[in-house]
């Protein structure tokens, strides 16, 4: 004896469809919040971003040489090496960066700092493809 399904029935179809179209509406307004909530953290950084994206289009090797000099804090700063840059160990020093950058790494730190690391991680994310 088989159990019972509702799954083809007129009313749980609709009631499903309706669920879906509801959380649809809830994801929106949430991206529409946090747009909005951002926004004075996209002013603020913009300048910053420009130049990570700058560095980020001129390559890797300018990326990771550029986030080491400017933007790793004091105890994670190490000398850019050609040996971090040669083939096989880029994808471990891009590897490294994104474990320094990771926004969820310090829960201390304030929203806008978890901000401008979760933008350089996504320069990160691009590069790391690379490698893949």
């Amino acid at each position: 004896m088989r159990p019972a399904s509702c799954e083809q029935e007129p009313w749980f179809r609709a009631c499903k469809q309706e669920l879906a179209e509801i959380q649809e509406k809830v994801r929106q307004q949430t991206e529409r919040e946090e747009a909005e909530a951002n926004r004075d953290m996209v002013k603020k950084f913009a300048d910053h971003l420009d130049k990570i994206r700058k560095e980020s289009d001129k390559g890797t090797e300018a990326l990771i040489r550029f986030l080491y000099a400017e933007y790793v804090p004091v105890e994670s700063k190490v000398e850019v090496t050609d040996e971090m840059l040669k083939a096989g160990a880029v994808k471990k020093t891009l590897m490294k960066l994104s474990l320094i950058f990771h926004p969820d790494k310090n829960v201390n730190e304030t929203k806008e700092t978890q901000y401008f690391r979760g933008e350089i991680q996504k320069f990160l994310g691009i590069h790391i493809e690379k490698y893949k």
